[in-house]
């Protein structure tokens, strides 16, 4: 979907920051694999008294979150969802809003009022998408978390590698894909 200058500015800035966001949750999975490797390595835990299925448990967790999050991204990416979302009529409060200070931003309120009303609905539908991008990658990142706890309580680095290449898996194939899916639905 090709707009207008400042609607290209404004859905280049969301575009950028899933982008982001995409990026830093999956560089985050090798942190999690080199704190695994240094708290089994060089400095040891003794864990007393821990049921010896724990890890088991939160091995089926991780999968029970994994199918979970592939559903919830199906559902939230659903055509006829987002459709309807193209098709109302978008919340210009929110779209005037600085995330960070939660407060109208003036000149992003500016932008947003010389958009036309399709570009208004498109830019409602990025923020949607830039939602369940973050709801995604904070799934696929517990999950990993899970296998940094499985490894130190098993004092064994091995431990986390099925997690992180679950957590891996499902990160590469959340890619954002906001601009395709905008010429989708155009």
């Amino acid at each position: 979907m090709k707009g207008s200058k400042a609607f290209e500015e404004l859905l280049g800035a969301q575009v950028k920051l899933q982008y982001y966001f995409w990026i830093a949750m999956t560089a985050s999975i090798s942190i999690h694999i080199g704190v695994a490797y240094g708290l089994v390595t060089f400095s040891p835990i003794k864990f007393i008294g821990l049921p010896d299925f724990l890890p088991a448990v939160l091995f089926g967790v991780a999968l029970l979150e994994a199918v979970l999050v592939v559903i919830l991204r199906r559902y939230r990416l659903k055509s006829s969802r987002l459709a309807g979302i193209l098709s109302a009529q978008p919340d210009l409060e929110r779209l005037f809003m600085n995330s960070q200070t939660n407060t109208v931003d003036p000149e992003k309120q500016g932008k947003v009022m010389s958009l036309s009303e399709n570009e208004r609905q498109a830019l409602a539908l990025v923020l949607d998408l830039s939602r369940t991008n973050l709801i995604c990658l904070a799934i696929n990142e517990s999950t990993v978390v899970m296998g940094l706890l499985v490894a130190v309580l098993r004092q064994s680095f091995s431990a986390i590698l099925p997690f992180a290449i679950l957590g891996l898996c499902l990160n590469l194939i959340m890619i954002p894909r906001t601009r395709d899916l905008l010429t989708e639905l155009a």
